[in-house]
């Protein structure tokens, strides 16, 4: 974030991951904001996807930590299924 917040110049930069990205964020963060997310930090993946977890602020972690799972546990089984395929190869 400091590269994002204080002006570095790798802030701006693409980033060299080309997979999928999930920011999480607290709906009510007072400080990561959806202008914030949508302006610096997605943009620079191209495969990321911003979700804002209700309820939540700066630490939705700690705040919501059930919907966060639910959030990370959709994300990955979506990524699985899609770059991996599903299930166990035997």
């Amino acid at each position: 974030m400091t590269c994002w917040n204080t002006g570095h110049p790798d802030g701006a930069r693409p980033s060299r991951y080309t997979g999928p990205v999930l920011v999480l964020r607290g709906a009510e963060d007072p400080f990561i904001t959806e202008e914030l997310v949508a302006g610096a930090v997605t943009p620079r993946f191209t495969a990321a996807e911003c979700v804002a977890i209700a309820g939540a602020g700066h630490w939705a972690h700690l705040e919501r930590p059930g919907a966060v799972a639910e959030r990370f546990g959709a994300f990955f089984t979506r990524t699985v299924d899609r770059h991996i395929g599903t299930g166990p190869k035997r």
